[in-house]
């Protein structure tokens, strides 16, 4: 499993225990897939962006907002490092942004709760 088809892997298990509702699960298989994107030089792609993307989602459903927040910039970042925020699973992804700052900090416009925060 040490390559990126592992890690592809690993993150669609994660995936799939996700939509179960094993969320501690999910956060195991997206770690370990993190670990190996890490380790194969892959995370600072579009697919680790999305593998990102998906730990994102999988602590909002653990009510880890912030935890959350941080995957999706960090997710972020890497999407604009490759050219790649500004297509469909950048769209998705800056989605997902948004809706957990709403969560997490009700009432404040887009703009005040993250200053790089741009339509698309």
């Amino acid at each position: 499993l040490e390559t990126p088809d592992g890690a592809l892997l690993l993150m669609n298990m994660g995936v799939a225990k996700r939509a179960k509702g094993l969320i501690n699960g999910a956060l195991e298989e997206y770690s370990e897939a993190c670990r190996v994107r890490a380790c194969t030089g892959t995370l600072e792609t579009a697919n680790g962006a999305q593998l990102l993307n998906c730990v994102g989602a999988a602590k909002c459903d653990g009510g880890d907002l912030q935890g959350a927040l941080d995957a999706y910039r960090e997710a972020r970042k890497i999407r604009e490092r490759t050219g790649t925020l500004e297509t469909t699973d950048g769209a998705l992804l800056l989605r997902n942004i948004d809706l957990a700052e709403k969560r997490l900090l009700p009432g404040m416009p887009p703009v005040k709760r993250d200053p790089d925060a741009y339509p698309i």
